[in-house]
């Protein structure tokens, strides 16, 4: 088993977001390589962590939820090229 403990959160381009992390990137690749993998992060009681929280159970089943996290977004101007 991989453990993976890290963030979760959207990442937000002038075009798009989409769900991400690099530890969060890392579990789900590894478990779509076919590796068993369990992952560890909070997600705040706010819209963007009901959207992870949502994507989760639909994949897992329950996803606990933090009252003292807000912060679920990582905004990048200028899209790709930026990083």
């Amino acid at each position: 088993m991989v453990l993976v403990v890290g963030e979760m959160l959207f990442d937000i381009f002038l075009e798009y977001r989409r769900l991400g992390g690099a530890p969060f990137n890392f579990a789900y690749y590894l478990k779509k390589l076919g590796r068993y993998t369990r992952f560890i992060s909070r997600i705040g009681r706010n819209e963007p962590g009901r959207e992870i929280s949502d994507y989760i159970c639909s994949i897992e089943g329950a996803v606990p939820v933090d009252d003292d996290i807000y912060k679920n977004n990582l905004t990048m101007e200028g899209g790709l090229d930026a990083v």
